[in-house]
């Protein structure tokens, strides 16, 4: 999530299993755990953004109907608000 959270960082996380597009969150997919920016689309279809361009190519996409197991563990909680990048839709 660099350039909002740097490798090794502590973060602090509300416990919820909902949050908002354009939120970050704590995933675990498939049980890989990832901290991304949560984006949904019309379809349904999920996407768990990396907020840093240079590492566009590690964002999670998540079919409707892809069978993958998802659960969100909470929204990390920020002194700001990021905008979701345009590479997320």
């Amino acid at each position: 999530m660099y350039p909002y959270i740097s490798d090794g960082e502590i973060v602090y996380v509300k416990k919820t299993e909902h949050i908002s597009t354009g939120e970050v969150g704590i995933f675990c997919v498939d049980g890989a755990m990832y901290c991304k920016q949560f984006f949904i689309d019309t379809s349904g279809n999920l996407t768990l953004v990396s907020a840093n361009p240079d590492l566009k190519d590690t964002n999670i996409h998540i079919s409707a109907s892809g069978g993958q197991s998802v659960k969100c563990f909470g929204k990390v909680l920020l002194d700001q608000k990021i905008s979701l990048p345009s590479y997320a839709f």
